[in-house]
């Protein structure tokens, strides 16, 4: 069972990334935190999908602001977290996982 930060990105201005994929056989509770690293403010999109980067059938948030925090989503495994942002971010996945 992993706890504590899962992962710490930079997400380059205009782009897409995949961020993490929760791991077979796991279930998980995570908080994103989302830094905008320029002095405007930044478009962010965050969807949580099993199918690929696609922009179909999944759940996601956006906003535009200097920072973003999304707390308490439940993902199951396999589902990815993908980003997309209009300025360079540093992106920050933090979680509790726990064994199904």
């Amino acid at each position: 069972m992993a706890s504590g930060i899962q992962t710490q990105q930079a997400i380059a201005g205009n782009s897409q990334k995949t961020l993490y994929t929760v791991p077979p056989g796991t279930i998980g509770t995570y908080k994103i935190i989302v830094r905008n690293k320029t002095n405007n403010d930044a478009f962010v999109s965050v969807w949580y999908t099993k199918s690929g980067t696609s922009e179909k059938n999944l759940a996601w948030h956006e906003g535009m602001e200097r920072s973003i925090v999304l707390a308490g989503e439940i993902l199951d495994a396999g589902q990815k977290i993908i980003i997309k942002a209009t300025h360079p971010c540093v992106v920050t996945l933090m979680g509790l996982e726990e064994e199904i």
